[in-house]
C-alpha cells in the first residue's frame, strides 16, 4: 500500500537562493530549485514510496523543522 502523502510537496520550484542560517536540510531540499536538490528530492521520494509509513510518522520527523 503506498503512502498517503509524499514526501516533498509537489510545486514548480523557482528559488535559487542558497540554504538559509537557520533553514532546515528537508526545508531547503523542499524549497530549492537546484538540478543537484531535485535528484536529491527524487531518490529520497523513491525510497520514500518503497518504506511502509501508514502512520506518516517517518514523513513527519523528516519534515520536522529543527531537523538537519
Amino acid at each position: 500500500m503506498p503512502n498517503a502523502k509524499p514526501l516533498f510537496d509537489d510545486f514548480e520550484r523557482s528559488d535559487a537562493a542558497t540554504r538559509h542560517a537557520n533553514e532546515s536540510s528537508f526545508g531547503f531540499l523542499n524549497r530549492s530549485a537546484w538540478l543537484a536538490m531535485e535528484k536529491v528530492r527524487d531518490e529520497l521520494g523513491l525510497w520514500y514510496e518503497r518504506f511502509p509509513d501508514s502512520t506518516g510518522d517517518l514523513r513527519a520527523r523528516f519534515r520536522k523543522k529543527d531537523q538537519n
